[in-house]
């Protein structure tokens, strides 16, 4: 009796061990294997601007049909321009006036823990990027109502760089291509009155110029593939209308899909510009006082996603296109006054 019962001991001894060994291995996953099950989760989700709780500007996140708000900061100082950490979508690095009411870069989770501010600079901040992999940020920075550079940071050692450099200038809004070094930005140093799209590498040299127009682009942004740049582009007739574009990367303009706000409905006009250097530049859609900004493709670039106002101090919606069905669908319809602005994918 007493040797049966110390083989059964022995047995479950034995069978605790490799439980044990086989729950360890199996916990113990890639960590690709959790960061694409992390881009699997949030890849559908927008991240925005918006109002809608108490007045100041607050970042919030949805499901792309606009489904499932939440917010994720909360009414501490203003807080906007959010990006993704394309390498995961862990994290989000946004800006905010609350310490003391500079606006400087601050980073959270994708559930909006761990709010946490990433620069100290008497100048302010604006408009961030993640590179793909994660390590860096670029960002404008420069006097509130001045000129700006870009700036380029280490989320590692806390190292920047301005690799921009161009004080007679106002550079703002670059972004990472996220299948080659280079980045494109928007800015001034054409000296023509107005702001174009511009590419250099990641270092700030061999800048090359990618837009030539006679109006102010804005937003210049790569697809997902990296062969596209979308921007915004005032109409020269109205200066109320701001119409979507889309160049690619070699200077040759392709059509990029915007809406008809108002009439729901979409204008192919096909219509060349005859604005700038590049005759092929053309564009699809434009509506008379509606200013259409700061568009942002799917993660498989068959779909936008912008806002939309007629003022935009008062009023605003995010809107998504698909490229594909050309449904238009307004994200945060709403009959209050809110300003829901500049969403990322």
């Amino acid at each position: 009796m007493k040797k049966s019962f110390i083989a059964i001991i022995i047995v479950l001894i034995a069978v605790g061990v490799y439980l044990f060994s086989t729950t360890k291995t199996t916990n113990q996953e890639p960590q690709e294997t959790v960061r694409a099950t992390m881009v699997r989760a949030t890849q559908d989700r927008i991240v925005f601007n918006s109002n809608r709780d108490g007045g100041r500007m607050d970042v919030w996140l949805m499901d792309k049909d606009g489904g499932n708000l939440v917010q994720l900061t909360k009414n501490q100082g203003n807080n906007y321009g959010p990006q993704w950490n394309q390498s995961d979508k862990s994290t989000i690095v946004f800006v905010s006036d609350r310490d003391g009411g500079n606006n400087e870069l601050y980073s959270m989770n994708a559930d909006g823990s761990n709010q946490k501010r990433l620069t100290n600079s008497p100048e302010e901040e604006i408009w961030p990027a993640f590179s793909k992999d994660g390590r860096y940020a670029v960002f404008g920075r420069g006097p509130r109502g001045g000129k700006h550079d870009i700036w380029k940071f280490d989320i590692q050692t806390k190292q920047e760089m301005n690799i921009s450099n161009t004080p007679d200038a106002d550079e703002l809004e670059a972004f990472f291509n996220p299948q080659t070094t280079k980045i494109v930005y928007t800015s001034d140093r054409a000296k023509t009155g107005v702001y174009n799209c511009f590419v250099a590498d990641t270092d700030g040299k061999n800048t090359v110029q990618l837009t030539f127009s006679e109006t102010t682009q804005d937003h210049c942004m790569y697809n997902t593939k990296g062969d596209k740049v979308s921007f915004a582009r005032e109409n020269p007739e109205d200066k109320n209308d701001w119409q979507m574009w889309a160049t690619d990367v070699g200077q040759e303009s392709v059509s990029l899909a915007a809406a008809a706000f108002e009439a729901g409905r979409l204008f192919a006009q096909g219509i060349s510009a005859g604005s700038g250097k590049n005759p092929r530049e053309t564009f699809l859609v434009s509506q008379d006082n509606v200013l259409n900004d700061c568009a942002e493709w799917s993660h498989d670039d068959n779909a936008l996603v912008f806002e939309g106002s007629t003022d935009f101090e008062k009023n605003g919606d995010v809107y998504l296109y698909d490229l594909q069905t050309k449904q238009l669908i307004n994200l945060t319809p709403d009959t209050e006054d809110w300003v829901d602005l500049h969403p990322v994918w």
